[in-house]
């Protein structure tokens, strides 16, 4: 009896939300994103802006980046990538934007058994074309 009103209670205080939030009682994970940005002739592109769910960084000078999402879930949206300097380092990009499969994401570190299904990387490199009229 005593358990059966425990659950009544939480279930009627619930957890605060807000986008991107865990509820109680959700499955959630550790996402890393890694990755590296070249041009067309494989040529790193630095600077570019890495956006994947709410979290964003910037490529370094060899192209990589280097995303995490702690207790969260995989975004929807996918991963962004965007030339925001224009023809400046290397050369003026189109935006790319590339699926998330979450079958590709290798894991890496345990769960807990319960509703922490443990920490995944994904390797995600883009290849971004050169902005023309036709796109952006």
């Amino acid at each position: 009896m005593k358990n059966k009103l425990l659950i009544l209670l939480l279930g009627l205080l619930g957890f605060g939300c807000s986008e991107g939030a865990v509820e109680y009682g959700t499955p959630h994970a550790d996402y890393r994103f890694i990755g590296r940005v070249t041009d067309a002739a494989q040529q790193p592109v630095p600077q570019i802006l890495v956006e994947v769910g709410n979290q964003s960084g910037r490529t370094d000078a060899n192209g990589n980046y280097d995303l995490r999402i702690l207790n969260g879930v995989i975004p929807h949206d996918g991963i962004r990538f965007t030339d925001t300097d224009g023809p400046e380092n290397g050369g003026d990009f189109a935006s790319q934007t590339i699926p998330i499969d979450p079958r590709q994401g290798e894991q890496t570190g345990p769960g807990d058994g319960d509703w922490y299904d443990g920490e995944f990387t994904f390797t995600i490199d883009a290849e971004l074309a050169p902005k023309s009229s036709d796109n952006e």
